[in-house]
C-alpha cells in the first residue's frame, strides 16, 4: 500500500482461498489488506491513508512457484468518496 505520495506504507504477503469449485477453479480475497487511521471516542490512530495497492499474483503446484510476472495497481478513492 501506498500514501498519497507514493511512500510504501505497508506490504504482506496475503492468501487467496477458493470462491468456486466449478470447471474452473476460481481464488477471491474478501479481507482486509490494510487498515488506516481509525478514530474512536477517546483516540486515534496516526496511520496514514492509502490510496495505491499494488501486487503480483503467484501460485504453488508441487512446490514450484510460478507468476504472471506483472505488477498490478489499483487506486484507493479517499474514505470520504466512497
Amino acid at each position: 500500500m501506498f500514501d498519497g505520495h507514493d511512500v510504501l506504507i505497508h506490504a504482506e504477503t496475503l492468501t487467496l482461498a477458493y470462491t468456486d469449485w466449478g470447471p474452473i477453479q476460481q481464488y477471491g480475497f474478501a479481507g482486509k489488506s490494510y487498515q488506516g487511521p481509525t478514530a474512536t471516542p477517546g483516540s486515534v490512530s496516526p496511520r496514514p491513508d492509502a490510496r495505491k495497492v499494488q501486487y503480483r499474483l503467484y501460485y504453488q503446484i508441487d512446490g514450484q512457484v510460478f507468476t504472471d510476472g506483472i505488477l498490478h495497481q489499483a487506486e484507493v478513492p479517499e474514505d470520504a468518496l466512497i
